[in-house]
């Protein structure tokens, strides 16, 4: 099992040495002080070892190992964990790497032996372990040390053919004097897998809708150490009353609540789509409008519940809001906007004049009576291609019971759902939607035509465009490639010092170097004031709060992570260090005419350094000029956000060992990552339907969740030997 590890078990040395011998530079990136000597041996092994006759289940060593690790500061840190269940004393061996993978800081150990001495007793006192005889036990870690030893000889020269940096570090036993407890260890082994395989189904549905054997595989692997426990447990989920094959070839799984969670929204979109009394009264609108824009503006205020709009990168979706807002307001309707992030709620705000917020504030509001909403109001939710099925369900739920009607606005091809499901996809391949496909963004004509390719899927004609145009660079080394973004980054604002810029990456690791970077080279030029550090957090919904050690400078561009009224600043809200006293820090946001706003240090410290972001970061961003750093993560979608978010200028650089060539780039750059939904796997869905007449349509004689009833009844009774798991 690994912790922290992204590559295969056997592949593990090789993320640990790249963290070791990059841990200078992921210091710097980071805000740490990257003086003092580079620590050389920063692989430590453990052996944690059970009494003879107890058995522990695989989810228990897992627990007992990752409980360790923490005592000792080291949960977040790159770990190989490998179990010995066939001795008479089951045990465990950890290898860990106490240089931290994100900061490049070296653990504090100094008195390790200290705490996993504490560490045992309080878990032997938890797990009803009474010892009575500790010199024994000692003469017992006596007598295994020699063993041990030669075990993690082998476990670290089949890492690293023997050069894994690294001493053949402490053991530390935890032993039961007491009495057999083998039925409570059975016990609690069966009530251990039983959660475990509900936790990997929950956890395989979490970021997409469906999944295959391979990807239960895959998450089986990962929480168990050793074959009998891997069949265990894989035939626990294999049997698991959740679990779903879905209707054609049986390779697709989902879950019973996923399945009947997107059915229901399918279907709830399906009827609000044909129930009317919600047009606006018609009115003067901008002759700026194009052909593509009066038509989705007709659409959007005519008398459906639920309308779409499918809008390219730039085609100007905003723009037709703003317009339709003049009508809702001017027939009653009170209008309120959403979007997943609150960059992208603060760009329909200014961009339409439609009071926003996120996705999530605005149906927590309805849900707990701060906000009421009915068939005089509105809900517009833009870029809803990100929107997951949950969150759509949720918000279709909320406004068909309120009666509100909803205006879903976006572009399925830019980026996917982060969590579950393409939820605006399948509306539109149900209810149809209206197109605005004339790209407004770009200045310079062919840069459109680029623009449109990437929308449709044409991602190496639209890249040959821009690399005959001289946008398209390659460099020797990845370092190399970051150094040129910056420059002509830097160059750019030089030259037009009153015009807007930003650098994208895919990764988190490459907007770390681009920042480390542009802070470099702005400190050479004397743009930066004296560095202060302070510790900065970051807050996550499913992690408790981090914090890292973050230089502020005057003069430093900034972004905030964190949505905050009292500030009025979004997560992805950019701002100009003005000033640093007294325990504030002083932004100027919008440029040098925007707000200078005090920030409470104390209170609020949710900031990075903002000279770069991530491509998800900009969606919805529009500036004019914009420098991408590519990345062999990178597919078409990121592509597609990344190469359009400019008005004047765009740039894309490479690193040759990265990418062998420009015909490598594009290879990587077109990759297809398709997101599904479970209605996706039942045949008699309409497809592609083009949008409905405004007259109410005749509605359909079966609803979609009586016709899966119907088709799954039909599939099981040509596979009676599938299970499918599902009642509904």
């Amino acid at each position: 099992m690994t912790r922290n590890i992204m590559s295969r078990a056997e592949d593990a040395w090789f993320e640990m040495l790249e963290t070791a011998n990059n841990q200078q530079r992921l210091k710097s990136a980071s805000g740490v002080d990257a003086r003092g000597r580079k620590n050389t041996s920063p692989v430590q092994h453990l052996s944690l070892s059970w009494a003879p006759g107890e058995n522990p289940s695989p989810a228990l060593m897992q627990q007992t190992a990752l409980s360790c690790l923490t005592r000792l500061g080291l949960q977040e840190h790159e770990a190989l964990i490998v179990a010995h269940t066939d001795k008479e004393h089951q045990h465990l061996h950890i290898v860990v790497n106490t240089i931290h993978p994100l900061t490049g800081r070296t653990a504090e150990l100094s008195f390790a032996k200290r705490e996993l001495s504490a560490w045992a007793a309080e878990y032997e006192r938890e797990h009803g372990v009474h010892c009575t005889a500790r010199g024994t036990n000692a003469k017992m870690r006596a007598d295994l040390k020699a063993e041990r030893a030669t075990e993690a000889e082998r476990i670290l020269d089949a890492l690293a053919g023997g050069d894994m940096p690294g001493p053949r570090a402490p053991y530390i036993a935890v032993k039961d004097q007491s009495l057999p407890r083998g039925e409570w260890m059975q016990a609690k082994a069966d009530a251990d897998l039983d959660g475990l395989a509900s936790a990997i189904l929950d956890r395989l549905v979490k970021n997409d809708s469906t999944f295959t054997r391979q990807d239960i595989a895959r998450q089986v692997s990962e929480e168990t150490l050793d074959e009998r426990h891997f069949a265990t447990l894989l035939a626990k989920i294999e049997g698991h009353p959740d679990l779903v094959h879905l209707p054609g070839d049986g390779k697709r799984l989902s879950t019973r609540s996923m399945v009947i969670m997107e059915s229901e929204m399918s279907e709830v979109a399906r009827s609000m789509h044909g129930r009317t009394g919600f047009a606006a009264a018609p009115g003067l609108v901008s002759d700026r409008l194009s052909h593509d824009q009066r038509a989705a503006l007709a659409h959007v205020t005519g008398p459906g519940q639920l309308a779409a709009v499918v809008g390219l990168a730039g085609s100007g979706k905003s723009t037709m809001l703003g317009e339709a807002l003049k009508l809702w307001e001017a027939s009653g309707f009170e209008v309120r906007g959403a979007a997943l992030s609150g960059i992208a709620a603060e760009g329909l705000q200014q961009g339409s004049g439609i009071r926003s917020s996120t996705i999530h504030a605005l149906t927590w509001a309805i849900e707990n009576g701060h906000e009421s909403i009915g068939p005089k109001t509105v809900l517009v939710v833009d870029e809803a291609g990100m929107v997951s099925s949950r969150q759509m369900h949720k918000l279709l739920m909320l406004a068909t019971k309120a009666g509100a009607k909803v205006v879903l606005v976006g572009d399925p091809e830019q980026l996917r759902p982060i969590e579950a499901g393409a939820a605006f996809r399948a509306i539109v391949d149900e209810v149809g939607a209206a197109k605005i496909s004339e790209i407004r963004r770009q200045n310079v004509l062919w840069q459109r035509a680029a623009t449109a390719k990437l929308a449709q899927g044409h991602t190496e004609d639209a890249l040959r465009h821009y690399q005959e145009a001289g946008n398209v660079h390659g460099h020797r080394t990845k370092d190399e490639a970051v150094g040129a973004v910056v420059a002509a980054w830097s160059l750019g604002q030089k030259d037009r010092p009153d015009s807007s810029s930003i650098m994208l990456a895919s990764t988190n690791a490459a907007v770390l170097a681009l920042n480390a970077e542009a802070r470099r080279v702005r400190r050479s030029e004397g743009r930066l004031g004296a560095d202060k550090r302070i510790q900065a957090w970051e807050d996550r919904f499913d992690a408790p709060r981090r914090t890292f050690a973050l230089k502020l400078a005057v003069g430093d561009q900034l972004m905030f992570t964190k949505n905050d009224k009292r500030l009025g600043v979004k997560n992805g809200t950019i701002g100009t260090l003005v000033a640093l006293e007294k325990g504030f820090a002083f932004v100027q946001l919008g440029g040098k005419k925007g707000p200078v706003i005090p920030v409470n240090l104390a209170v609020y410290r949710n900031l990075r350094h903002g000279y770069a972001v991530t491509i998800h970061k900009a969606q919805g961003m529009t500036t004019d000029r914009v420098h991408v750093l590519a990345s062999k993560n990178m597919d078409r979608n990121l592509t597609y956000v990344a190469m359009s978010r400019h008005r004047d200028q765009v740039s894309l650089h490479y690193a040759a060992d990265e990418f062998a060539g420009f015909g490598a780039l594009v290879h990587a750059l077109k990759k297809e990552r398709l997101k599904d939904t479970t209605m996706d796997y039942f045949p008699d869905r309409p497809r592609e339907m083009e949008p409905r007449p405004e007259a109410p349509a005749s509605p359909s004689p079966l609803s979609t969740s009586e016709r899966i009833r119907l088709e799954m009844a039909a599939w099981r009774k040509r596979n009676p030997s599938r299970d499918f798991g599902l009642e509904l």
